[in-house]
């Protein structure tokens, strides 16, 4: 089993929730991603589903901090 959570509250990710699209992009159910998420799954990860979850964290961890709005900032 994959500690895909885990590794997500290591990072001080608690909820891991991709969007709509994220999660038609991976080809995964929200209820099959959570459950991949959770350690719950009854069936084994496939390949293609591991392939698409690893290029979603790829994504998510290429999110440039500079593009953070500082305008607020007093």
């Amino acid at each position: 089993m994959i500690a895909i959570k885990k590794l997500f509250e290591e990072a001080g990710i608690e909820d891991v929730r991709p969007t709509d699209e994220a999660l038609q992009a991976m080809g995964l159910s929200r209820r099959r991603f959570t459950q991949l998420v959770e350690g719950t799954n009854k069936t084994d990860i496939s390949v293609s589903e591991l392939i698409s979850i690893k290029a979603w964290v790829k994504r998510v961890t290429e999110i440039n901090p500079e593009e953070v709005m500082t305008s607020e900032i007093h």
